[in-house]
């Protein structure tokens, strides 16, 4: 939903980290590439192992080491205040409202894989925390306080 000047910075740093080509990047690509750069003067310094383990690990999952798609790298890196208008608001909120009725639900939620690979009970802490005014839905305005914070 970004256009080519916010994506194509990203996608090329996506495909310099993704060194094997395949798709994701993993934790050893990233860390091998910060040595590297750091070896040839071009980083300020190398990644540390315990620093790559909180960037790859899941949310809440101490164990769980997930590798990087470009979608998720596009989103965790791209500038949410310049390219997040209004206009790509309405169409990424469309897009988990289903029914189209205003408001985004648990049910909502829990369809298709927007949010990636979410339990049940995270499914319903991502509800309550974004749920502003306590009425068990997301509304465009609370979906939009979320994204630009």
């Amino acid at each position: 939903m970004l256009g080519e000047a916010e994506v194509g910075p990203c996608r090329q740093l996506f495909l310099a980290l993704d060194d094997d080509c395949n798709g994701q990047v993993s934790m050893s690509e990233l860390v091998a590439l910060a040595k590297a750069a750091a070896a040839s003067g071009k980083g300020t310094k190398s990644l540390k192992k315990k620093d790559a383990i909180k960037i790859f690990q899941a949310d809440g999952v101490v164990d769980g080491i997930q590798d990087f798609s470009f979608t998720e790298f596009v989103a965790a890196t791209f500038n949410r205040k310049k390219c997040l208008t209004e206009k790509v608001g309405r169409v990424i909120f469309n897009s988990f409202d289903k029914n189209m009725d205003g408001s985004i639900q648990l049910s909502e939620l829990a369809e298709g894989r927007l949010l990636g690979h979410l339990r049940a009970d995270e499914l319903v802490q991502t509800l309550k925390d974004l749920d502003l005014n306590g009425d068990a839905e997301i509304d465009f305005k609370e979906f939009m306080a979320m994204c630009r914070e």
